[in-house]
């Protein structure tokens, strides 16, 4: 097997509500790879582009990136990695990181494609839930907005949290649910 000689750069990070956008090059025995994992629209999965070029889950190439992330990763040394693990453990701003921390940080978000990678990117999107008379109806006093879907396990009186919402239907200026117009909420979390 070959030894991994990889470096890593992380470069034009742009931030927005999700985390934004990450893109960094992977180089090994002196091929470099682009990687550009994309902001998340709307609940969409996110677009992984290996050089340019979209990449599926479970192909060659997602797992040749994978290989190769997941021995960078394991070369680290240890306070590395619990430096990063303690990163994205926390919420908030960072206020004037020092060098240490501006360096863990920048690894921390090729950890963040690496976790992305092997969860939510491979496993198949869930079916958006059935349009029931209860949704119509709702819809038509909501034209031209959204009617939402409440996870059940939620009982009535009790508070709805962001991520109780499994996801919502588009509703046309007629008040009919838009039949393609689904968005899952990519906070909710199941069972609640």
């Amino acid at each position: 097997m070959a030894s991994l000689v990889m470096s890593v750069h992380i470069f034009d990070i742009e931030i927005f509500r999700d985390g934004g956008s990450i893109e960094f090059h992977v180089e090994r025995n002196g091929v470099r790879r682009h990687v550009f994992l994309e902001t998340p629209l709307r609940g969409e999965p996110r677009a992984l582009l290996i050089d340019n070029v979209k990449t599926a889950p479970h192909s060659p190439a997602l797992e040749e990136l994978l290989r190769d992330v997941d021995e960078w990763h394991a070369g680290l040394p240890a306070e590395q990695r619990l430096a990063i693990d303690t990163l994205l453990q926390r919420s908030g701003p960072f206020i004037s990181p020092g060098e240490a921390e501006r360096h863990a940080i920048d690894l921390s978000r090729v950890v963040t494609v690496q976790r992305y990678l092997k969860g939510p990117f491979l496993q198949p999107a869930k079916p958006a839930p059935p349009i029931t008379d209860e949704l119509r109806a709702e819809a038509k006093r909501h034209a031209n907005g959204w009617v939402y879907v409440i996870d059940p396990a939620l009982t009535d009186g009790e508070r709805v949290t962001p991520s109780a919402f499994i996801g919502a239907w588009r509703v046309d200026g007629d008040g009919n649910i838009v039949a393609d117009g689904y968005q899952a909420n990519s906070r909710y979390r199941e069972g609640l």
